[in-house]
Order: C-alpha cells, then structure tokens, then sequence
C-alpha cells in the first residue's frame, strides 16, 4: 500500500505547487539523512553492527572473513585518562581500519572497543594474516602516540577470525565463532590473531602465527627514545646496534639508506637441518659490506640496513641475499621473502 504525503487541489497555483514539492523533496532528504545516520556510528563514522548485518546476510551477500577486534587494556586508559582521550583513540583506530581495509562498507564499530571487519572472499589466508598484522601495527604505533605522552599503558589489538561460508553464513554465527578465536587469542598472551577453524591446534602454531614483526613495527622500535621500551621480540643487543646505527645515519644527513626485513616462512617441517637462521645470517653477511648492519629479530628474522643505497641497488642486494639462502634451501622447504623501505635520514 502507498501512502499520498499531500494533494493540491484544482485549479493549480503555480506558487503553491513549488512550495508542496519543495516540502515534500525536503522530508525525503531528511528521511534519507536519517536512515544514514541509522546506519553509522556517531563517534566513528563506521558503519554500526545492523548495517553489516544486513551486508553480510543479504542473499547477495559474497564470501568472506569476518574479523572480530578488540582492544587490549582498552579499560584502563578509559579509567586513566577519561573518556575524552577513550574517544581519541576509537577515532583513531576506525581512521586506520579505512586506510588498511578500504571499503567503508565492510567495517563496523559493534559498541564500545569492540570492531568488526569483513574482508572479501577473493583473498587467500596468507593476504588475511599480512592484514591482521598491519592492523596490529598500526594500530599499535597510533595508539602509543596518542597516549605515549600520558603513561606507559600498553593498548595492542586481539583479532577472532571466521569464514564465510566454511564456518557460517549468517552474521550471528560468523560473530559467534570469531569470539571464540577471539578469546582463544585473549588467553594466550593477547596481541595476536587466529583463525576459528584451526582454534584446535597446538598452542606451538599460535605462537608461530603471531611472532613475526613486520617493517612498520620494526620502524616504531627504531624511533624509540627509550630502550626500555625494546619490545617486539628483537633480541636487546641486536636493537641496540640497531638503533645506534640509525641514530648516526640520521645526523650524518644527505644519504640513501634502505631498511630490509627478511622472513623465513618453514614449509617443510621434516627437513633435518635446523641451521636455517644461522645460514640465513652467513647468506646476509656474505652479501653486505662494511658499512652496513643486520641483525637478528622477531622469529626466523633479520633486519638488514643498506647504507648509501637507493631502492634499486637495496632490492639488488636482498634478492642476492635471497639467492645465496636458497642455494641450501629450496622454496618449497623454507621461502625467504623480504620487505624493503626508504629510511628518511633528512628527518630530526
């Protein structure tokens, strides 16, 4: 049944006529601005749990991971500092979901410091995990430098994952197994990922999912002030060297200097040699000079700085490197892969 919103009667007056469609295309702007606002968080601007639900759920709806995240200590800053810096941050991690994820649409606040994620079908879980770590990051880095200034309180990021459809369909069920992986992650150390559907492996998977680093995290630990704050499991000696190194980089001025992170991901667990990290190490030494510096970091890692090197002759250099490791090691027993940036030395 359709409903009439006015009527005009006969004869027309052309003036009457403007005025009753101008109020009546007044109300329809207004109704859509409202069902808008129906759909989106006040703070964030994300999409709210409704909305995502009715993404997720519509016939239409296409396979994907849904992503449920949760602030870590999130509480205490809340307790702490009031909720004028709370806002702060939530504002702040929504921003970084849009910039990692991209489509507004598949990103929601479900209330409080809870957020949810659905990524598209299309990527495979090797895609997912590099997300969920940029995510853990960035986030990671963001945070500290809004609450950095007010205390050593540690906010970090604990993602659930689920599968549509391998786990569920619907939204309720999907939230519902990603809350399991969710608090699988929150009881085992927390800053971390997990996938539902393998929520039965060994704890060992776990934690060998979660101890990589990434570059973006590599580069918060270099700009650090304090070396008490050496965290992201790089051995202390290393980060020293590291951090001393940069330190001179960046007062010397007018150079290229690249930062390289190397990372084994083992695919064959029955071959016999376990020297892998040590012959990755004599691969990098054999292929820098003197005036460059590696070090160990993270599990199965090493972060190599190129100095006086632009991004053409660093990747020269890593896919040398890369090169001399799989001389002893086939890719499809252990691949080594590497990650490269542009070092700012023109920076204070």
């Amino acid at each position: 049944m359709k409903w009439a919103m006015d009527f005009i009667r006969k004869p027309f007056d052309p003036e009457v006529m403007k005025a009753r469609v101008d109020k009546i295309l007044s109300f329809s702007d207004e109704k859509k601005k409202l069902e808008g606002e129906v759909n989106k968080d006040v703070l964030t601007g994300l999409c709210t749990r409704k909305a995502l639900d009715n993404f997720i759920s519509s016939p239409s709806g296409k396979e994907g991971y849904f992503l449920l995240l949760d602030l870590d200590n999130f509480k205490t800053v809340n307790d702490t500092y009031g909720h004028v810096i709370g806002d702060s941050v939530l504002i702040k991690i929504a921003q970084v979901f849009e910039e990692i994820v991209g489509d507004k649409d598949r990103i929601c606040r479900l209330g409080g410091d809870e957020f949810a994620v659905f990524l598209d079908g299309s990527l495979d879980r090797e895609a997912v995990r590099t997300i969920c770590r940029r995510l853990i990051a960035t986030c990671e880095f963001e945070i500290s430098e809004i609450i950095d200034g007010f205390s050593e309180v540690k906010v970090s990021i604990s993602i659930g994952i689920s599968i549509k459809p391998t786990d569920a369909v619907d939204f309720q069920t999907l939230y519902n197994d990603a809350d399991k992986a969710l608090y699988y992650v929150k009881q085992n150390g927390k800053r971390g990922y997990h996938f539902f559907d393998t929520i039965n492996n060994k704890l060992d998977d776990f934690k060998e999912e979660n101890a990589q680093i990434n570059l973006l995290q590599l580069q918060r630990l270099i700009s650090e002030n304090d070396e008490k704050n050496g965290a992201y499991k790089v051995e202390y000696e290393g980060f020293k060297r590291i951090y001393r190194f940069v330190s001179r980089c960046m007062e010397r001025r007018n150079q290229d200097v690249q930062i390289v992170l190397f990372s084994m991901e083992i695919k064959d667990y029955s071959i016999s040699n376990e020297n892998y990290l040590e012959e990755l190490g004599e691969a990098i030494s054999l292929s820098l000079r003197r005036g460059d510096v590696a070090a160990q970091c993270g599990e199965n890692q090493y972060v190599v700085i190129l100095v006086d090197a632009n991004e053409e002759n660093g990747r020269k250099v890593a896919q040398r490197i890369q090169k001399r490791f799989h001389k002893g090691y086939a890719k499809d027993a252990i691949e080594l892969t590497f990650e490269m940036e542009s070092v700012n030395c023109n920076a204070n």
